[in-house]
């Protein structure tokens, strides 16, 4: 959703030269999505992509006593119209033997009180100690059928957004995170290329690792080496960010050759069922893998045989 948020704002040629070049300074890919903040925070590298409540969550973990959240060694942002926020969903299981229960609880979600616990300082824990987090550990009274209560969690501070839009209106002063996506929400258009971002950066980045790590270390040396050859250089990105070719066979049998571009997405896309088809998928993945990792190597070559010696 990430990287689909990257294309949506940047648009085909440079989303994806984006999307190349983070993956050609990546230390490593993961299965987890709750390493990389893990390992930003033990220094093992310098940033990474993470949901927003884990990188959150994390910049909370290493605060020392005293600490206000903005003064953690780990930090979190949203890139402004290249993040993705969704609400995370609530439902009753079908067939639930108390769903009287169940929807007071669904009700409760709702409520202001329900909805403080996510962003609110907690009363006590981690921070209370700071005078800002001290101020607003203490809470917001609110009178709930003649009962005070008081908003927000007791101990743990959870670092998510709420979903209900009064929230921000009513008590943003009080959230640890001072921020409102209502307000900072884009007209990012959504241009429907998520299915490509699979076998693509499957093939140019995860099957081609090696390759690429060679070939863009090759690149930026090129871009460094005072006197260069600029023709050989200007090659060597055109290698470098070139794009693959997808053969179509229609129902006559004739063959042709469409390269993958944002103009023959929707054509590719279709010949393919979005990559899922049994045997084109595969097919185009293996032509991927292929196509980048020769592009990769061309890239090395020319970089050894214009350097100078």
């Amino acid at each position: 959703t990430l990287y689909d948020s990257i294309l949506n704002k940047e648009g085909w040629d440079r989303g994806w030269r984006i999307l190349r070049e983070m993956s050609a300074n990546a230390r490593y890919f993961t299965a987890s999505s709750t390493q990389p903040p893990l390992d930003v925070s033990q220094g093992e590298c310098v940033m990474g992509v993470a949901i927003d409540f884990y990188g959150r969550g994390q910049s909370q973990a290493v605060l020392r006593t005293g600490q206000r959240p903005e003064e953690s060694r780990v930090g979190y942002i949203d890139p402004p119209g290249a993040t993705y926020i969704d609400a995370d969903p609530a439902s009753i299981v079908n067939g639930t033997r108390r769903p009287e229960m169940a929807k007071r609880f669904m009700t409760f979600l709702l409520t202001d009180e329900a909805q403080a616990l996510w962003q609110f300082a907690p009363a006590r824990g981690p921070g209370r100690d700071s005078g800002a987090g001290q101020a607003a550990g203490a809470g917001v009274m609110i009178e709930d059928a003649g009962t005070q209560i008081r908003l927000g969690p007791v101990e743990y501070s959870l670092r998510r957004m709420p979903s209900r839009r009064a929230m921000y209106e009513r008590y943003l002063e009080h959230f640890t995170d001072k921020t409102n996506p209502f307000q900072i929400a884009s007209n990012t258009p959504l241009r429907g290329w998520r299915d490509l971002l699979g076998p693509l950066m499957g093939a140019f980045a995860i099957d081609s690792r090696q390759e690429m790590k060679a070939a863009w270390a090759a690149l930026n040396a090129a871009r460094t080496t005072p006197g260069f050859p600029s023709a050989t250089l200007a090659d060597m990105e055109a290698a470098f960010y070139a794009f693959p070719t997808q053969t179509v066979i229609d129902k006559d049998g004739k063959s042709t050759d469409l390269p993958l571009t944002e103009q023959n997405y929707r054509a590719i896309s279709e010949y393919t069922k979005r990559w899922r088809d049994p045997d084109r998928g595969p097919a185009a993945r293996i032509a991927y893998t292929r196509f980048f990792q020769t592009q990769y190597r061309r890239v090395v070559e020319m970089y050894e045989s214009a350097r100078p010696n």
